[in-house]
């Protein structure tokens, strides 16, 4: 489930939206499209103001786990979904730490590692939310960069394509956590 909302409002209209949230909030019921979320006592919160050059920005941030509303059977579904995602996550991330070690030692990575990040990855991705699908699509093109500057035998260029693949890894694990 993912609802966005983008455009401009006038003043009153801005503060009606926050008094919508806030009721939910204060209810102990969150509800978005066709589901329903019991909200608990405590809540991750992260708000920020700013005003920089002119311009004031807020942003504001909150979670909080909704597996109490999930049924047994969906909880199980769920919980295996994770697991298989953990190891997944975990095989890319050894093939990328025994690419970067090579590259420490100034050695192109192994063929088996670069195999297993890009078995790992395209395993990962047959499972991967579609919301992830322009980030799959970066660290791919980064993955065949690095392949064919390996061919091609310019180390340099290698290098920086798993720099590349780190900061995409990083970033997806910032955004989509």
């Amino acid at each position: 489930m993912k609802e966005y909302t983008e455009k401009k409002l006038n003043r009153k209209e801005m503060a009606k939206q926050f008094e919508e949230l806030a009721r939910r909030i204060r209810e102990g019921r969150f509800s978005a499209g066709n589901r329903v979320w019991s909200v608990p006592d405590e809540i991750d919160t992260n708000i920020r103001f700013k005003e920089k050059k002119g311009r004031f920005e807020a942003k504001l941030k909150f979670r909080w786990s909704t597996l109490k509303d999930y049924d047994q059977d969906s909880r199980k579904a769920l919980d295996d979904w994770r697991d298989s995602i953990k190891s997944i996550k975990k095989r890319m991330l050894g093939a990328y730490k025994n690419i970067s070690r090579a590259l420490k030692d100034h050695q192109f990575p192994e063929q088996e590692d670069l195999k297993a990040l890009t078995e790992s990855s395209q395993a990962f991705f047959k499972i991967a939310d579609s919301e992830m699908k322009d980030a799959m699509k970066e660290f791919t093109d980064h993955l065949e960069n690095l392949k064919q500057a390996k061919a091609s035998g310019l180390l340099n260029v290698v290098e920086h394509e798993v720099r590349d693949i780190g900061n995409r890894m990083r970033n997806c694990h910032r955004e989509f956590k």
